[in-house]
């Protein structure tokens, strides 16, 4: 769970970019190094979040999570979006050394293969897919960690509570034994402008500091929001989690 996790107050150093201080990057060939000269042009100091990775792999490539991120410093958390990819990895111990979260979208009928799996399902946007999730973890005897996963632009095509679903979703998932509501997550629409994309990071903050004095008692500790693109404007916005994946893997390769 998240227990491990270390959430600082925000007036100490941006923990997500921890490597400013605890390594010269200087003669080092180290993807986080981009990170770390993005973080500081742009005025970073002073801010907290994790720095969730996610693999992106291309074609043919291979990569030793376990030999090449971990031991990384500014690495918290690995992630994958993609379940099928994260068995394989799974069993060849790929992911050993560093907690790891689910990141995307979750079918219903894959549920059995992540819960128990992982620290953090991040993507639970549904009430049918919370139902699953709650169903497989008390098959298990478990209590799973999740985050509900808002759909803040609306997409109909994107997976999420709508924000005036969203107290009501948090109070089915308090209702549950076996999962624990731990943030919130979102993704604004990918052809948002930047000033529209803080706007929605704005307010999915404004609805996680709502429902977490109303209903958690200011025990919820995730805002998950912000990925290569806008990480900067997440954080800035209120983000104590970012999902890293294409600046420091480059692109990802899809086969046509």
């Amino acid at each position: 769970g998240l227990e491990g996790h270390v959430f600082v107050d925000r007036n100490h150093l941006f923990r997500s970019l921890k490597c400013i201080v605890s390594v010269p990057f200087s003669g080092i060939s180290c993807p986080l190094g981009g990170l770390w000269r993005r973080g500081w042009r742009r005025g970073l100091w002073g801010f907290i979040a994790l720095l969730l990775a996610y693999f992106l792999p291309a074609p043919g490539k291979q990569v030793d999570l376990n030999g090449y991120i971990c031991p990384l410093p500014g690495i918290d958390v690995l992630g994958e979006n993609r379940v099928q990819e994260m068995t394989e990895k799974m069993s060849q111990n790929a992911y050993d050394g560093a907690p790891l979260h689910f990141i995307g979208h979750l079918q219903r009928n894959k549920v059995k293969q992540v819960v128990g799996k992982v620290a953090l399902i991040q993507s639970v946007g549904s009430l049918p897919l919370l139902e699953a999730v709650e169903k497989e973890a008390e098959k298990q005897d478990i209590v799973q960690d999740i985050l509900l996963e808002v759909n803040i632009g609306g997409e109909e095509a994107k997976s999420g509570f709508a924000p005036a679903q969203l107290e009501d979703a948090a109070r089915a998932a308090q209702a549950m034994s076996h999962v624990r509501v731990r943030g919130l997550m979102t993704i604004p629409p990918a052809d948002s402008d930047r000033d529209t994309n803080i706007r929605y990071f704005q307010e999915v903050r404004a609805l996680y500091v709502d429902i977490n004095e109303k209903l958690f008692h200011n025990e919820l500790k995730c805002l998950s929001m912000g990925m290569s693109g806008d990480f900067e404007d997440a954080i800035r916005n209120g983000a104590t989690m970012v999902r890293v994946g294409t600046a420091i893997f480059g692109a990802r390769y899809y086969p046509t």
